[in-house]
């Protein structure tokens, strides 16, 4: 046996409260069903997420391409028109002022 095998071996011996039979130690298993709990309730999570995007998806048109006057897939709710004409289009003028960084030397404020 090597000598670092033997450093393993007492290191990891707990004071002998392993059952020689089974292999565990006391604290072995009683995880387990709160474990369990967990697996499950992620488990009907899953389901209903699941559910609900099905269901959502089943609502978007299959083509985008000609939403007006096709009526296709939209649920019976009409087609939403955006009139750009009452918009006003952005200025050019010089960016905002950006903050200038603190140099190195400078304390932080209220110090």
């Amino acid at each position: 046996m090597s000598a670092l095998t033997g450093i393993v071996l007492r290191l990891a011996d707990d004071g002998g409260e392993i059952d020689p039979e089974t292999g565990h130690g006391p604290e072995w298993g009683k995880a387990a069903p709160i474990a369990l709990l967990v697996i499950v309730l992620l488990g009907v999570a899953l389901v209903f997420l699941l559910k609900s995007m099905n269901t959502q998806l089943r609502r978007v048109p299959a083509s985008f391409d000609s939403a007006a006057g096709s009526g296709g897939g939209t649920g019976g709710q009409d087609a939403v028109t955006i009139h750009t004409d009452d918009l006003e289009a952005p200025t050019a003028g010089p960016p905002p002022a950006r903050p200038t960084p603190p140099h190195p030397g400078d304390a932080p404020p209220g110090r």
